[in-house]
This record gives structure tokens, sequence and C-alpha cells, in this order.
């Protein structure tokens, strides 16, 4: 079965600063969100090394199959309520991920299925 790229694109907003994202991210945000052991799904916060988005970032969420993508979120830009449970001791972590960064979102299937 093909997995699902879910690709955010990063922005911080004004004033944030890389290294206090960046340690906001790793050592509160991401360890939190890994910890809820959400079934099918990874988290993973990428930053460009080279290239023409060279020091942006890219938040990825890979899911097992589109079935697992579909039942957390029916929809684009949807949360199911199962989801939305699962992820309701994270809500003010949320906010502050929210406050530091914007995102634009792209599910992108796999082709190259094994």
């Amino acid at each position: 079965m093909p997995k699902v790229f879910g690709i955010h694109i990063v922005e911080l907003r004004p004033g944030v600063k890389a290294r206090d994202f960046e340690d906001f991210a790793l050592n509160k945000f991401l360890p939190e969100l890994k910890s809820l052991n959400a079934p099918g799904c990874e988290f993973h916060l990428l930053r460009a090394d080279r290239g023409a988005r060279q020091d942006k970032y890219v938040f990825m969420m890979v899911f097992d199959r589109v079935e697992t993508r579909d039942r957390f979120f029916p929809r684009v830009d949807w949360a199911s309520p199962e989801l939305i449970q699962l992820i309701q001791p994270l809500h003010s972590l949320g906010e502050i991920w929210e406050s530091l960064s914007t995102r634009e979102k792209t599910d992108y299937i796999q082709l190259d299925e094994p």
C-alpha cells in the first residue's frame, strides 16, 4: 500500500528566530507529538541545507496508507474527532507552534510503492 506524505511548507513569522523555532520544535513540540504514538503516523521536521529553500523548513507527516490519512483527516484541513481527542493534550503547544510559523499543506501519495 502506498504511503502518504503530508508536506507542510513552514515559514517563520516575522521576528521569529530560527534557533528559537528549532529549540521549541525539537525539544518540546515534536517529542510530545511523537509520544502520542498515533497509529500509522510519523512526524518529522526538516531544514533545507542546499538549494532554493536553503535554511527553510518543512514539517512532514508520513502516513502508512491513504486510509490512515483519511481516518485522521477526512477532508483537507479538517481533523477527525478521533484525531482531535488524540492531540488535545498538545493544544497549548500547538498554539505556540502557530504563533511561531505558518504552513502551506499538500499531501503526496507514494507512487513507487514497494
